[in-house]
């Protein structure tokens, strides 16, 4: 028995005795080895119900047990009572749009399945439906097409949909499996978007949040790595599961299974770009994974081999995609939330790079209510020039090329952006963008005093033409209102100004974090929220009367803007931060440090750097920046290192963001991003260049 259920990983060589005890609903084993004990990890043991438990055929205890399973075929009633039993308890995060949400449920997709009638129909405002959530894969399979739309309108038009048409077997089971659910409509990406309609598939695209939002139920096709694979083991429905479940008696009476858990690896379908907003709004999820089939829903999880009692709800580990979602329901922007999200996203993987802009496009556009000015290419406009200084977090960053015959930028996948890099972005390096944020539940904020300081005019132009656009307004009213705070001038609509005084301890920390060396004058309270101080009033959601489907992700894909550059040399890895090496001047001084995102030795690809070798590279500035030293500087790599000039606590170590660049076609392309002290960079042969960014 043991051996089923921990693999080779157990060694009962030297055990010399097992235990087995209950809490709640799981049976805990600890194994004896001499005079020692070790408790064993094993997922999910539960007991399955004595004869001696049951009074008419139910449990007298509110606890689960283990249920005995069919190998072939889940239990269709199951679906449909789980339903149920969620629309009884009317949990208003499983029923209702929550009222602080900028989704709107107004949005409505352009297209239902309608599985009574087996075609397409236009989508109704407020109509319930069941979402659709899966894997491609490479092989091709049957779409909606221009060509074909008018037919599939037709009665009837689906039936047998997957024999007669080439629909694949995870939408076809999931049209029949609708009604098990308590509902009619179905909304699939691949037959409810029109696929060769560049405008529509544009517009349905962004709006993703929003259609996964507002579906009732969202069927999760974890299992398989096409969309062939089918949700199996419905009987009438599908091809049949394989479910093996071993029953082991540990006592007189007393049997107990491994019931369904979550797999040690991440699923196909959970690895996958396309699928991560798809999880992340989805309001009730049904999961068809490792054979069986999981509830998961705001206020309950059920499992098909758990026995679930009247009055009682089984509560497991939330299955959310990341544990910053919550970003959405802040009424203000929160960068530091933003990075989080795509920390957790951007190691995902695509069939077609360039994809990965349009899989995140819901989540942009969900969030441009509170991100005033929107994103180009995955940047928050109103935070150009924090999020331009992203970092990767680790040395597994590789550049993402486009399956097209094009370059990777004219499809959405610039250098200056994260999209451009499959990696994980380094948190810390956005953390200071919440610099407004003095005390706040909802908004991440940590005692660092980091500033980042706009020193040029950005533009952004569309690939193959000349014409550019400005896009600096959304950060420049961030900068105006910080100095109003510092100033005291009027007040944005909603806000409240206080006068701001603090004891001597907190004295100490406040006006090191705040811009200034001298205790600021004044806080800030929004009058839809008085339980959050800042320091400086921001946009909120609040600025607009009701939540609208904005298409704020700029085609653009060219930064453009005058600045100045300079040739220096890297050399050795820092002591303090692998990833890093040093800038020198041309005299072998320590200037600075860049952070490289691929191997610096083009030698050696395995070695991060090479200390004896010394590269020259070309740096331009893009921003401007400072530390209090004496603080937190957890983004900077440098901060510790023995060869900068350190000044004494509360003196600013000031510095230049610089981009490493080489161009191609007169296009720079990011290579990596450091910082060069101010004095050493001004004191440099600078040239003035126009800089296009690719």
């Amino acid at each position: 028995m043991l051996k089923s259920v921990f693999g080779d990983s157990l060694n009962t060589a030297d055990v010399t005795k097992f235990t087995a005890s209950r809490a709640r609903d799981y049976i805990f084993l600890t194994a004896y080895i001499s005079d020692s004990v070790a408790p064993l990890h094993c997922g999910h043991l539960m007991l399955l119900p004595a004869p001696v438990f049951l009074h008419n055929g139910v449990s007298s205890l509110k606890l689960h047990h283990a249920m005995a399973v069919n190998q072939h075929w889940i239990n269709g009633n199951l679906l449909r009572r789980w339903r149920r039993r969620c629309d009884k308890l009317n949990h208003d995060a499983c029923q209702k749009w929550p009222e602080s949400s900028v989704l709107s449920s107004a949005v409505c997709p352009n297209w239902f399945i309608d599985t009574w009638r087996m075609c397409l129909v236009r989508g109704i405002s407020g109509v319930p439906y069941v979402a659709l959530s899966y894997v491609w894969g490479q092989e091709p399979f049957f779409k909606t097409t221009q060509q074909n739309l008018a037919q599939l309108q037709l009665h009837g038009a689906l039936t047998d949909s997957h024999r007669l048409l080439g629909v694949p077997r995870t939408i076809a089971d999931a049209i029949a499996a609708v009604g098990l659910l308590d509902e009619r409509y179905l909304w699939v990406d691949a037959l409810c978007i029109v696929q060769n309609d560049d405008i529509t598939r544009h517009a349905e695209i962004n709006k993703m949040a929003f259609i996964y939002a507002g579906a009732s139920i969202t069927i999760i096709a974890a299992q398989g790595e096409d969309a062939n694979y089918g949700l199996r083991g419905l009987r009438s429905i599908s091809r049949p599961r394989s479910r093996s479940q071993d029953i082991f008696a540990v006592a007189k009476g007393y049997d107990i299974v491994e019931t369904q858990k979550c797999s040690d690896t991440p699923s196909f379908w959970a690895s996958r770009g396309w699928t991560y907003q798809e999880h992340m709004f989805a309001r009730r999820c049904l999961y068809f994974e490792n054979n069986g089939v999981v509830w998961s829903c705001k206020c309950s999880s059920f499992s098909g081999d758990v026995q679930e009692n009247p009055g009682s709800t089984l509560r497991w580990v939330a299955r959310q995609p990341s544990l910053y979602a919550d970003v959405f329901s802040i009424p203000f922007p929160s960068l530091h939330g933003y990075g989080e999200l795509l920390r957790s996203y951007n190691m995902r993987n695509f069939t077609h790079q360039q994809d990965a802009l349009s899989a995140f496009a819901g989540i942009t556009t969900s969030l441009s209510r509170t991100f005033k000015g929107g994103f180009i290419c995955g940047l928050p406009l109103m935070f150009l020039d924090i999020a331009l200084c992203w970092q990767p977090f680790n040395n597994n960053c590789e550049r993402r090329l486009p399956s097209e015959d094009k370059e990777a930028t004219e499809l959405g996948l610039p250098s200056w952006s994260w999209v451009g890099w499959k990696c994980e972005p380094d948190p810390w390096a956005w953390h200071h963008g919440n610099d407004y944020a003095k005390k706040s539940q909802a908004l991440t904020r940590r005692m660092d005093t980091q500033q980042t300081l706009p020193t040029i005019n950005w533009f952004s132009r569309k690939w193959g033409t000349k014409e550019t656009t400005p896009i600096s307004y959304p950060q420049s009213m961030m900068q105006e209102l910080k100095t109003l705070a510092v100033e005291g001038n009027e007040l944005p609509l909603g806000w409240k100004r206080f006068d701001y005084s603090v004891d001597p301890e907190e004295l100490r920390w406040e006006s090191l974090y705040y811009n200034s060396f001298k205790p600021p004058r004044y806080i800030y309270k929004h009058e839809h929220d008085q339980n959050s101080e800042f320091w400086y009033p921001i946009p909120s959601w609040y600025d607009t009367e009701e939540a609208q489907l904005i298409d704020a992700s700029h085609s653009d894909t060219l930064l453009c803007a005058s600045t100045r550059r300079a040739w220096l040399w890297l050399e050795g890895r820092l002591e303090t931060y692998q990833m890093a090496v040093s800038i020198r001047d041309n005299q072998g001084k320590w200037v600075g440090a860049l952070r490289l995102q691929m191997p610096l030795s083009s030698t050696n690809p395995n070695d991060s750097t090479n200390s004896k070798e010394m590269i020259a590279c070309e740096l331009v500035a893009i921003s401007a920046g400072y530390v209090i030293e004496g603080g937190n500087a957890d983004a900077i790599d440098e901060w510790k290192v023995e060869e900068r000039p350190k000044g004494p606590p509360g003196e600013k170590y000031e510095y230049y963001n610089v981009l490493w660049v080489e161009w191609k076609d007169g296009i720079a392309y990011r290579k990596a991003l450091g910082r060069v002290m101010k004095s050493a960079w001004e004191a440099q042969d600078l040239e003035w260049i126009d800089l296009v960014l690719g």
